[in-house]
């Protein structure tokens, strides 16, 4: 007759802290990368964006022209650009703020880290010489 050591519960007791050990670490994890990748995607989003509407106001003159540019760009990358997220200084140079939500597994259904998957980035665009 087998003993109850024998029948390898403890081991299916260890396996199974180990799995679930490993994947919350995933989960964590991959939120993680994911909120970095969106926090450098939407600075790189926001500058081309800025470049854009740079570009767009050297040539039209038009404020609302430059902001739909800038609006196209970010869109094109899965970003926003808010109603007040465009500046045009006056020597030319271009300020654009782009929003994103980062793809995560946890944080975008935890009430209170909703936010925390809402990333943010700011771009510029120097004047054209």
């Amino acid at each position: 007759m087998l003993r109850a050591a024998d029948r390898g519960g403890i081991v299916l007791g260890w396996l199974a802290k180990v799995a679930v050990g490993l994947s919350v670490l995933g989960v964590v994890g991959f939120d993680g990368i994911s909120l970095l990748q969106a926090r450098v995607s939407a600075s790189d989003t926001a500058d081309h964006a800025a470049v854009a509407a740079r570009d767009a106001y050297q040539q039209t003159k038009n404020v609302e022209i430059a902001y739909a540019t800038a609006q196209s760009t970010a869109q094109d990358a899965g970003a926003n650009v808010p109603v007040k997220g465009m500046f045009i200084e006056p020597d030319g140079s271009v300020r654009v703020t782009v929003e994103r939500t980062a793809p995560t597994f946890l944080l975008r259904y935890v009430g209170k880290l909703k936010n925390a998957a809402h990333v943010t980035g700011h771009g510029q665009a120097p004047p054209v010489a």
